[in-house]
């Protein structure tokens, strides 16, 4: 079908409402022209977004670059001078001893270089072995803590030394790391420090039950800091090694440097006992040292420089005789005989397996022996007068005997009448009778004793000036 206009009609359409004719709008809400403008807007926000999208996607791909970059060169380390490296590549060791520098390895966790310090370090152990001392006892020295509280078992740290007593000390120990790569792969961090201080206490525990208490506080009687000597170095020494045996046997790369034992002390109720003790020794050892200073200067004086090698022939002498073995004893003797002989050239002489330098006799043994050869010349001498003298009297007596008698009998009365104790009184022959009262006088009588007492004083003067200047006799009183 069709309408009047010429158009064929659809029976569907026919059937639908219809709105009814409205009158002309007075607004346009929309028309095309928006909805192409909005069409247009929507694509270029559309472009925009990607355009960000992509340029965002270009930024990712940057900043993952830079991060693997990052990531790649993060394994790049400095070593400075005062340490060594050690690089671990895929848990394995690469290289154990990096020098000083710019190193590169993989990154963690493929890969690291671990950095260790080869500066000393200082490592103190100052409670292990001390009394226990609260906050404000820790700065006192020992004078200052006085005799202090009893000890306290479990309490208060202590050695037991060899002949079991009991001594306190502190100890400071010096090491340094000489092999990292033993370092890192035997000790976790945190740990170096406590295995030190353990095996040096293990090691001072050990070393001191070793050795007596006398000899652990001899260099340091008055409980001050230590300074180091023969015997202490010895311990510190000994304490040193047996702990750094022990970090050997573990492999740590460790080196102990020293060990300084400081503040040994008794314990604190028996120090002034003990410091009384040792006080007493060293005035006795300094006393033993002059009195050998003394003898010294003694036999220097009296034998010169061979007085070691006359001691030892008189003592030997002394043992032979004591032996009564007689060929021995003349042996000794005259070697005695030619050490004391004047202008014997120096020479050496064993006696009882030591060897000594015989040199010639000086000082007063050397004035005595010169004085006995003296002596034994004048007498000598004196006995060949005599002898000529009475040889000649002899003849005179064959050739006379009367008249040889008369003038020998005035000699001696002349000689008996000088004598200091001889009283001579003359009486003339007509006195008649004579009393002789035997009644000594004591003007004569003193001056006979002083006569006595100068010719003995004469007759040991150099005695004499020994005794008042305080020297052996034939030294010199001065210098």
């Amino acid at each position: 079908m069709s309408d009047h206009s010429g158009h064929d009609h659809d029976p569907v359409l026919s059937a639908m409402p219809v709105e009814a004719p409205r009158r002309a709008a007075s607004l346009t809400l929309r028309s095309d022209e928006v909805r192409q403008s909005r069409a247009a807007s929507m694509e270029l926000a559309n472009r925009s977004l990607a355009d960000a999208l992509r340029i965002t996607y270009r930024l990712l791909q940057g900043l993952m670059l830079i991060l693997l970059v990052l990531f790649a060169f993060s394994g790049v380390r400095r070593v400075e001078q005062a340490e060594r490296g050690v690089k671990v590549a895929l848990g394995r060791l690469a290289d154990a001893d990096l020098q000083p520098g710019m190193h590169f390895s993989l990154p963690y966790p493929l890969g690291e270089i671990r950095k260790v310090s080869t500066a000393q370090v200082q490592v103190n152990v100052d409670e292990s072995f001390f009394p226990f001392l609260d906050a404000n006892q820790r700065n006192l020295t020992i004078e200052q803590l006085g005799m202090g509280d009893a000890l306290r078992p479990g309490k208060d740290g202590s050695l037991i030394t060899g002949d079991g007593n009991l001594a306190h000390a502190r100890f400071g120990v010096t090491y340094h790391r000489e092999t990292p790569a033993d370092l890192v792969q035997s000790l976790a961090d945190g740990q170096e420090e406590r295995l030190v201080r353990a095996v040096v206490e293990r090691a001072a525990v050990r070393t001191i039950a070793e050795i007596p208490l006398d000899e652990v506080l001899k260099r340091n009687t008055g409980g001050g800091s230590s300074t180091v000597g023969t015997i202490g170095s010895e311990i510190e020494d000994r304490i040193r090694r047996t702990a750094q045996a022990a970090l050997d046997e573990l492999g740590t790369g460790l080196r102990i440097d020293a060990v300084l034992m400081r503040d040994e002390t008794p314990p604190l109720r028996t120090r002034p006992a003990y410091q009384a003790v040792q006080t007493a020794e060293s005035k006795a050892a300094t006393d033993r040292e002059k009195a050998e200073e003394r003898r010294s200067a003694v036999l220097n004086r009296v034998a010169g420089a061979a007085y070691a090698p006359l001691l030892a022939l008189i003592e030997e002498y002394g043992r032979a005789l004591d032996a009564k073995d007689e060929a021995s004893a003349e042996k000794v003797l005259a070697e005695i005989d030619a050490l004391l002989t004047p202008g014997l050239a120096e020479q050496k002489v064993t006696v009882g397996g030591r060897e000594f330098t015989r040199v010639k006799v000086a000082g007063a043994a050397s004035q005595v022996v010169s004085e006995a050869e003296s002596y034994r010349s004048s007498v000598v001498q004196s006995a060949k007068a005599d002898a000529e003298v009475f040889r000649a009297k002899r003849e005179q007596y064959v050739a006379n005997p009367r008249v040889f008698i008369t003038r020998e009998w005035a000699d001696a009365m002349k000689a008996f009448l000088a004598l200091d104790q001889v009283q001579t009184q003359f009486v003339p022959d007509s006195a008649g009778k004579y009393v002789l009262r035997l009644s000594e006088d004591p003007d004569i009588a003193r001056e006979q004793r002083a006569a006595a007492q100068r010719r003995a004083i004469m007759e040991s003067e150099e005695k004499r000036r020994g005794y008042s200047a305080g020297t052996l006799p034939g030294e010199s009183a001065g210098p």
